[in-house]
């Protein structure tokens, strides 16, 4: 009987434990019992205080851990990112932008940690043009068409963490040549027409500037006396 005893002594001590009381009785049938619980009444039973009963941690539920996002387990882990992708421009969007100027906006869950060192890499139809730890960037002069957008989250070391899916848009601009026929301009039914040239018509003598001019004639001077080629000379 002290063995029985010492041995739950021993495991109350081995195990993470809580304070109670014990109970020690004889069934009906002679068996030794020992409980946490009273006996039945009208059952003599001693009372062993201050011994204590283990406490068992149950294990976790499969069932809760499998209701628990996947996401959200791998973003517990600092810089284990669930999410990124390219907010805007949206796939297939046709951006009007006659500067060529167009702003890529990214989103990632959780957010950046640019306390860990990490950065955004901005890759333009495959090509790396940025980097940093801003979620906006400017793309200058692109040339209209369709162009393809990625973005990277890297350490760093240069190690890449996570990569968004490819997005492909469409620029509209003005092209720098102008392939509109010129307009011509309208009459102005108001407007005299200019003189028809006669192919026929000889042309006007043309005015030797060289030659002197003709003597102007004064409409006020007396016209001098008539010569009568009949009348006899005087003497």
């Amino acid at each position: 009987m002290h063995l029985l005893i010492l041995l739950l002594v021993s495991l109350a001590l081995a195990m993470p434990v809580a304070a109670t009381t014990i109970y020690r009785w004889v069934d009906e049938q002679g068996n030794v019992v020992f409980s946490d619980k009273p006996p039945p009444p009208g059952v003599e039973a001693m009372r062993i205080e201050g011994l204590t009963r283990p406490t068992v941690t149950p294990p976790p539920d499969e069932r809760v851990q499998e209701a628990v996002p996947e996401a959200v387990r791998e973003a517990e882990t600092p810089g284990d990112y669930a999410t990124l992708l390219i907010a805007s421009p949206a796939g297939e969007a046709e951006v009007r932008a006659n500067d060529g100027n167009v702003t890529v906006s990214i989103r990632s869950e959780p957010a950046l940690a640019t306390d860990l060192g990490h950065a955004i890499r901005l890759r333009l139809d495959g090509r790396e043009v940025a980097e940093g730890g801003d979620m906006q960037f400017l793309l200058q002069n692109l040339e209209r068409g369709p162009h393809t957008v990625q973005a990277e989250i890297v350490t760093r070391e240069g190690q890449v963490l996570k990569t968004s899916p490819l997005v492909r848009f469409h620029v509209l601009r003005h092209s720098e040549r102008d392939d509109t026929p010129p307009v011509e301009p309208k009459p102005d039914r108001f407007k005299p027409e200019p003189p028809r040239i006669d192919p026929f018509k000889p042309e006007a003598p043309k005015v030797d500037p060289f030659k002197p001019e003709p003597p102007k004639i004064d409409p006020f001077k007396p016209e001098p006396p008539k010569i009568d080629p009949f009348k006899p000379a005087p003497p």
